[in-house]
């Protein structure tokens, strides 16, 4: 990063605002909820459970640029026998079950039997002008 210019102007003489005049900073605030969660009351997204509520995890591609170009059938049935939804479109793979573990095992499972194909290699070249190209204010 050495042909990159880190030196900015600073205004030495800017104004500063008087921490009397700030409306929330430098006041005592009381956390609402804060009762409810020493107590363990409060419930938090993790604990929600609902009827018939499933679990998923979506299987991803080793590679950016890859193809799922098969997917063992036998894992996917033997899935199915254990009450695991195999959900796939495309190079889109996903699994869901009613229990977490479950869905975590099978996804681990699909993923060890799906063969991809890479379309194309990330470069390794100018890997700093790439990203630098690439920011994301770009789209801003």
């Amino acid at each position: 990063m050495s042909d990159v210019n880190l030196e900015i102007d600073v205004d030495e003489d800017v104004q500063t605002k008087n921490p009397s005049d700030y409306s929330i900073q430098n006041k005592k605030h009381i956390a609402k909820g804060m009762a409810e969660i020493m107590t363990g009351k409060y419930q938090f997204l993790q604990d929600l459970k609902f009827e018939n509520m499933l679990h998923a995890r979506i299987v991803r591609p080793p590679h950016y640029h890859c193809e799922l170009e098969k997917l063992d059938p036998d894992v996917i049935s033997r899935l199915e026998k254990e009450n695991v939804f195999v959900i796939r479109d495309g190079s889109f793979i996903a699994v869901a079950a009613k229990q977490e573990y479950k869905a975590v095992k099978a996804a681990r499972r699909i993923s060890l039997a799906a063969k991809w194909k890479v379309k194309k290699q990330l470069s390794e070249e100018n890997i700093y002008s790439q990203l630098t190209a690439n920011r994301k204010d770009r789209f801003l």
